[in-house]
């Protein structure tokens, strides 16, 4: 058995994802390997071939193993809309990785709170304040509030917010 054994390499990255980094070139760039790598620990992306980490088509499969492997996601890849969208619609702490100025795009923004209402904790006053209506039903959909420092000071003395954040104790 060896590193260039494909069936070897499932084995050892099933139980190890960081196993990856023993694997040969050729099967660090085999999609099945790395996202068994990935679903057994994210951070094994780092092993993979620079090929998968730039395919698209690749992250979006990765970010189904796992939503926290688009930390390792190409600089490309992290400007790219859908990916981005793709990789935060389940986890809102996620658009940290993203592009930076795509994490401040009016546009994005609005289209990522709707697919993930938690991503309203990253925008900032200027967006909350422009966007109210969607602020209020995003504070209606989520089931945990964090933080009520996350909700812009002229928004949490709304009357309509203010009830909304008191059922979550903020």
């Amino acid at each position: 058995m060896s590193w260039d054994e494909k069936n070897f390499v499932l084995r050892k990255v099933g139980s190890n994802g960081l196993a990856l980094e023993n694997a040969s070139d050729t099967l660090k760039n085999d999609p099945e390997i790395v996202l068994a790598a990935i679903g057994n620990d994210k951070e094994s992306f780092i092993f993979a071939s620079d090929n998968l980490k730039k395919s698209r088509d690749f992250m979006l499969r990765a970010l189904e193993a796992d939503p926290w492997s688009f930390e390792f996601a190409s600089n490309e890849l992290k400007k790219d809309v859908d990916v981005c969208l793709a990789a935060c619609k389940n986890n809102w702490m996620i658009l940290q990785f993203a592009d930076e100025d795509l994490q401040w795009d009016e546009n994005f923004l609005l289209q990522a709170v709707k697919l993930n209402p938690e991503i309203v904790f990253c925008t900032d006053t200027e967006f909350q304040l422009k966007n109210r209506d969607l602020v209020l039903k995003s504070l209606k959909q989520i089931t945990t509030f964090y933080n009520s420092d996350d909700i812009c000071e002229e928004l949490r003395k709304d009357e309509e917010i203010a009830k909304v954040m008191d059922k979550y104790g903020c």
